[in-house]
């Protein structure tokens, strides 16, 4: 029993650090794409913002903004922050260990699943616990009778004791019977 024992344990271990290993490349290759989708948004959003950029250095175009000339000031921080810093602070902000959304989402999407599930199976089950006897008594009912003829003589069987089949008769106006 004990020579069982070592190689499936050592199976069990083999099998879960690979599970590990391949968890996290998977989980490596998952950021390392979605830093690539950030830092090329960032990039596209530096580019499209050189326009206004240049713009908010005119006085005039400035004092033409008025109550968004906040505006002028995210621009020019946008304009000074790394690119590359910036697109690994979104991606580790967004990092969670169970992938891309947190374990508490992914847990609670698994309890809302088997609660479905299981609301289904118990609807099933309900109706198996009331179906089931219903067709097993009308089968075994069926079976039976289609045995009865060839096992009601015969000794010890279940039909043995049960009183002889009549056959039919008519009973006539005078209280005599007649066989039909």
């Amino acid at each position: 029993m004990a020579t069982l024992v070592k190689p499936v344990v050592r199976f069990v271990s083999y099998l879960t650090s690979a599970a590990s290993a391949l968890w996290l490349v998977a989980l490596l290759c998952d950021r390392l794409y979605q830093f690539n989708i950030t830092y090329r948004e960032a990039a596209a959003e530096r580019a499209n913002e050189d326009w206004l950029r240049e713009n908010c250095r005119d006085p005039v175009f400035y004092s033409n903004l008025k109550s968004h000339s906040d505006l002028c000031s995210t621009v020019e921080r946008n304009a000074r922050r790394n690119l590359l810093f910036f697109s690994l602070n979104q991606v580790l902000a967004e990092t969670y260990v169970c992938g891309a959304t947190s374990c508490t989402e992914q847990a609670a999407a698994v309890v809302a699943w088997y609660f479905r599930l299981s609301t289904s199976l118990m609807l099933l089950v309900s109706a198996m616990a009331v179906l089931c006897p219903l067709v097993l008594v009308q089968l075994i009912r069926v079976v039976v009778e289609a045995l009865r003829p060839q096992h009601q003589h015969h000794p010890g069987a279940f039909y043995a004791y049960a009183p002889p089949i009549e056959p039919q008769c008519l009973l006539l106006h005078n209280g005599a019977r007649k066989r039909v």
